[in-house]
C-alpha cells in the first residue's frame, strides 16, 4: 500500500444511517490507522470518520448532491487529523440544500 493512503468506501441505501462500528475496518498495514468508524446518513448533511488504533492520519469523504435541482454537486473532504481524533465534513450549501449520496468513507494514511 502506497504512503499516499487507502480509500475506504462505505456505501448506504437511502436514508440509512451507517454508524460502523471501531474495528469494522481494520487497515493491515504498517504504520496506519485501525479500528475505524465511518458516521453518516444518506439524506444528510455531515458525516466524520474516527479511527482509535494504528498510528496515522484519516479523514473523511462524502459525495453531496443537490435535491432541488437534482444534480450530483461533488466529493468534499475532510480535515486530515491524527489518531484519536475526528475528522468532519458537511456538504455546501450553495443556494439549495444539498445532501449525502452514496454514503461516503474515509481515506488513511
Amino acid at each position: 500500500m502506497s504512503r499516499a493512503g487507502a480509500r475506504i468506501a462505505v456505501v448506504a441505501s437511502a436514508l440509512t444511517a451507517l454508524t460502523l462500528g471501531g474495528g469494522a475496518f481494520a487497515v493491515g498495514a504498517d504504520a496506519l490507522p485501525t479500528s475505524c468508524t465511518f458516521t453518516g446518513q444518506n439524506g444528510g448533511k455531515t458525516a466524520s470518520a474516527r479511527c482509535t488504533g494504528g498510528t496515522g492520519q484519516v479523514r473523511v469523504y462524502v459525495k453531496c448532491y443537490d435535491s432541488l435541482r437534482g444534480s450530483y454537486v461533488g466529493e468534499y473532504d475532510g480535515p486530515w487529523v491524527k489518531v484519536g481524533a475526528t475528522s468532519r465534513v458537511t456538504c455546501p450549501r450553495e443556494g439549495n440544500v444539498q445532501t449525502i449520496i452514496e454514503g461516503g468513507g474515509f481515506d488513511v494514511r
